[in-house]
């Protein structure tokens, strides 16, 4: 399984629902459009990634990355 794989390499790993990573970025509900245009507000130079409006699973991996990014940084 995915979690195993990461945990043998070292890696932590957390579920996390995502009330709590879009509430990180000031996010509601289940506007996929929201979280694309998040997305390209906080990575203009990586805006052509999101730029168009079926990249918007993209635009969320990326959140979510942040947001995990964030609290592990929370952390240390």
């Amino acid at each position: 399984s995915l979690r195993t794989t990461v945990i043998c390499c070292g890696l932590p790993f957390t579920l996390v629902v995502a009330p709590r990573w879009k509430k990180h970025h000031g996010l509601h509900g289940s506007d996929k459009e929201a979280s694309r245009q998040k997305a390209i507000d906080l990575l203009p130079a990586h805006a052509g990634l999101f730029a168009r409006v079926k990249d918007n699973n993209r635009a969320e991996a990326c959140l979510i990355a942040m947001y995990g990014w964030h609290e592990l940084r929370k952390g240390t």
